[in-house]
């Protein structure tokens, strides 16, 4: 196919005022003080060449990005950007870029972030996987349009990564001994999340990508950051070192933490582990309750159920809310699938019983004076604020409105804890009452659930990515192994899916005239050879890219120096 040179110059520019040359320039030659032969072609060329290929359709394979730069570019920009040398003949005769310097850029990059040798210390080991990250969610972050900003709002998840390899298999070696091994060395076997579609749980060989996607009104499903690990690992550990180098990106100006959605593995885990480090970070968390994680814990008189405090004389009919099958509902399906039908009217049943429940509880709530679900709180009696009447408390069912109140059931007296909420005109909570569950608003009321959809904006994200009319991420979408290869890839994939939703999202906003609005990040580069406006090649000050080596590209020490 033919690629317009247009596009590859925009996704170019893209990657160039994305800050993230710079990094991989620094992976691939850690120390900038020593030498090497130039290159025929920039590094920026070399990764545009696979966003390109992937934007287009063609595969995150190698073979793609050369076919990209050296078949289907036109034949001026492959000479402009140093793909071809013209020599005096015949076209057999020019001097063109072969696999090789595919290749080579992506095996040292695979062979320097190494993570899986036994012998690595731990430190390093630490140093390189934050480095993985660092680069990958510097690839996808450069490409969210500069209009949106830092918005501060994300839904967080993951998706499972296929190997391209075939999962474990057992065979004898030449001693009679018996082997278990994978071509992908560090593919684990890991939990997939049931779907819709699938129903039962699945297990899937390979990795899983942990992703913060952008929420907002009119705003695309741009992916920001970006960790692969392997499908074993769980996915709290990565969602806080995400969103610690959020908070720490040079785009964070105002370093403004909103919202982060996440579905119910997270909040399983320890609050030391991820509920404190990211309400540390500002946000507040809109979350999902795992099974194992729901009960009633009782606090200076309140009840807290799932995190909410509620009046100690709650009903005991009310103390408990099921789950309903799907918290969101969607179109009932059409008369050819009645089994689906069947399962939709059931979950819209459910649905209902939920809001009558839901509806009833509302006058035990407790009234929020400040916080917002997290760290320090203070909350009153709702008969205090006049949104209901209390026979505990005398003068309210004095209020000339009474009849029009709710008259709620007082406590029973084992309940009524000497200052405490029923004696008291407010109390103060901490930080480590409930804190695997608190929440702003009540867990499965109706504020709740509205502000908790928001989080299919990330779903979204990932059908998308993974549609085979997009960048099909699946089975057999790359043909490499390892973790750094899979995660490279995936940032490129992640890269692609943005640019498309910017190029759409400017298409259906005719008002903003400069497509340039997506352009982001320091437009710096890093003591290799470049082109100019002429189209000459350019070698940058060595001296001024070992100074930006250590003011921006390795903040952190290499334990190895």
């Amino acid at each position: 196919m033919s690629i317009n040179g247009k596009l590859f110059m925009w996704v170019l520019a893209v990657v160039r005022a994305s800050g993230v040359i710079p990094l991989l320039e620094a992976v691939l030659k850690p120390d900038p003080r020593l030498g090497g032969a130039p290159r025929r072609f920039g590094l920026d060329v070399w990764l545009a060449a696979f966003v390109v290929a992937v934007m287009s359709g063609m595969g995150a394979y190698e073979t793609r990005a050369l076919q990209v730069l050296t078949e289907d570019l036109p034949r001026s920009l492959q000479v402009a950007l140093g793909v071809r040398r013209e020599r005096a003949g015949s076209d057999e005769d020019a001097d063109i870029i072969t696999i090789r310097q595919i290749r080579e850029p992506l095996a040292r990059l695979a062979k320097n972030l190494n993570q899986s040798d036994p012998a690595l210390p731990a430190a390093v080991r630490e140093h390189r996987r934050r480095t993985l990250q660092k680069l990958a969610s510097t690839m996808a972050s450069g490409t969210v349009p500069e209009l949106f900003g830092f918005l501060g709002v994300w839904a967080l998840d993951h998706t499972p990564l296929p190997a391209w390899a075939r999962p474990w298999a057992k065979y004898k070696d030449n001693d009679g001994n018996d082997r278990i091994v994978s071509a992908d060395q560090e593919a684990r076997w890991g939990h997939a999340t049931p779907t819709f579609q699938t129903g039962n749980n699945q297990w899937v060989f390979g990795y899983r990508a942990n992703t913060y996607t952008i929420v907002g009104d009119d705003v695309p499903a741009f992916i920001e950051a970006v960790e692969v690990r392997p499908a074993n690992v769980g996915g709290a550990e990565p969602s806080v070192r995400l969103g610690q180098w959020l908070a720490n990106h040079p785009t964070n100006v105002e370093n403004t933490f909103t919202k982060i959605y996440a579905d119910r593995e997270y909040p399983h885990s320890l609050p030391e582990n991820w509920h404190h480090p990211l309400r540390a970070l500002g946000a507040e968390l809109v979350f999902d309750i795992n099974e194992l994680d729901m009960g009633i814990e009782h606090y200076r008189g309140m009840m807290f159920i799932n995190g909410y405090p509620f009046c100690p004389g709650l009903p005991v009919h009310l103390q408990v809310v099921n789950r309903p099958d799907r918290l969101t509902q969607g179109e009932r399906p059409g008369d050819d699938d009645p089994d689906a039908q069947a399962m939709w009217d059931n979950v819209r049943k459910q649905h209902e019983e939920l809001r009558s429940l839901t509806e009833a509880r509302r006058p035990y709530e407790l009234v929020r004076l400040s916080g917002n679900g997290a760290g320090k709180e203070r909350f009153m009696c709702q008969a205090l604020k006049h949104h209901a009447a209390c026979p505990l408390r005398a003068f309210t069912m004095q209020y000339p409105d009474v009849d029009k109140l709710t008259i709620v059931e007082p406590p029973p007296a084992h309940l009524r804890v000497e200052e405490g909420i029923c004696f008291r005109k407010s109390i103060t909570v901490y930080d480590d009452v409930s804190p695997k569950t608190r929440q702003r608003h009540p867990w499965l009321s109706a504020p709740w659930l509205k502000d908790y959809r928001n989080r299919t904006t990330v779903e979204r994200s990932y059908a998308s990515v993974k549609s085979s009319a997009n960048e099909r991420v699946s089975r057999g979408w790359i043909q490499l192994h390892g973790l750094v290869n899979v995660t490279f890839m995936f940032a490129v994939s992640a890269m692609s899916q943005n640019l498309r939703l910017a190029i759409k999202y400017i298409a259906d906003h005719p008002d903003i005239a400069d497509p340039c609005v997506i352009l982001r990040g320091p437009a710096a580069f890093f003591g290799h050879e470049e082109l100019n406006e002429a189209g000459e090649m350019e070698l940058y000050d060595k001296a001024g890219a070992i100074a930006l080596y250590n003011k921006l590209v390795n903040p952190d020490p290499d334990p190895t120096a």
